[in-house]
């Protein structure tokens, strides 16, 4: 009975500050739950005068970047507050909800230097390389002008679009491979050098076409060569992605060897382990002794003895 107060007396205090941290738990859930319910209601009731003043001012891009965080907002807090999952629920769908983000126009103060410097750039690198290949060109500012005519690389062309193309194709397929945060900044980058070269590539197709078919010959081969862009950017990202995807698996699978290494040392001590073998050879001398015995004992049972002469 004494002993049996005893752990008693040791058990309860224990399963008291159990029950103290699921309380604790429960209390902060709600807060919580409470503090997301009522920044939801406040996003929902901002979204009516937003949507007025979008009416009187379409092409205000700083309302379009208000509208979409505001429902990216109400969207997280929904799956935070109204799923069943919770928190965990919110950091596997906060990725794929705010990916829209990536489809809003950027505003004039970071899309303007962006634009005019690519237009230059461009059109600087494409009169060059026309030039180099023996065909007459002559820049003036974003146009050039050849023997038939001027092509202009307006700000369609400069790249741009492509750019935010590469941009949402390279945090796509970061998320599909899961990769570190290192690695999906790799792969933007790859993905940015790769609209930037192939935009060079399609402005000098443009021009070379201009110079030997005709400018209008450019209408023609325009939207094509816009689509390949895409197409290249997309299977160049993917292929890196999966290079990328191959070296995570081999350095994953070597931090397993290494960690299941570790859990051995700690749970297994080098003493530990010592014992352990000599305990295992203690018990199996016996075994290896009766078993080897038998053998015996039923091997000269069985061989035919010799009769004496």
């Amino acid at each position: 009975m004494a002993a049996l107060g005893k752990s008693a007396g040791v058990r309860g205090p224990a399963f008291g500050r159990r029950g103290d941290l699921r309380r604790g738990r429960q209390r902060s859930e709600i807060r919580n739950s409470s503090a997301a319910l009522i920044v939801a209601v406040f996003a929902l009731v901002l979204l009516l005068p937003l949507r007025a003043f979008e009416i009187g001012n379409p092409d205000w891009r700083p309302l379009g970047w208000i509208h979409a965080v505001v429902v990216v907002t109400i969207t997280l807090l929904a799956v935070w507050v109204w799923a069943i999952g919770g928190v965990p629920w919110l950091r596997h769908f906060a990725f794929p909800i705010a990916f829209i983000l990536v489809a809003v126009p950027w505003v004039s103060p970071i899309e303007a230097p962006i634009v005019q410097g690519l237009m230059r750039l461009v059109a600087a690198v494409a009169a060059e390389a026309v030039n180099l290949c023996g065909i007459p060109a002559q820049l003036e500012g974003n146009l050039i002008r050849v023997s038939r005519g001027r092509v202009g690389v307006s700000e369609a062309c400069s790249g741009v679009r492509a750019l935010q193309t590469a941009l949402m194709i390279g945090l796509l397929f970061g998320e599909l491979k899961r990769f570190t945060v290192a690695r999906r900044a790799a792969l933007v980058a790859v993905a940015i050098a790769l609209s930037v070269v192939a935009n060079f590539f399609r402005t000098f197709f443009l021009v070379l076409l201009a110079a030997r078919h005709g400018v209008s010959a450019v209408d023609r081969w325009h939207d094509f060569a816009g689509y390949s862009i895409v197409a290249l950017v997309f299977v160049g990202t993917m292929m890196t992605a999966a290079l990328l995807s191959g070296r995570q698996k081999s350095e994953v699978r070597d931090q397993k060897e290494e960690m299941k290494h570790r859990i051995w040392s700690l749970a297994c001590p080098p003493k530990l382990r010592r014992r352990r073998v000599t305990s295992i050879n203690i018990c199996d001398r016996p075994v290896n002794g009766s078993w080897n015995r038998r053998i015996n004992s039923d091997y000269e049972d069985k061989a035919p003895r010799r009769k004496p002469n």
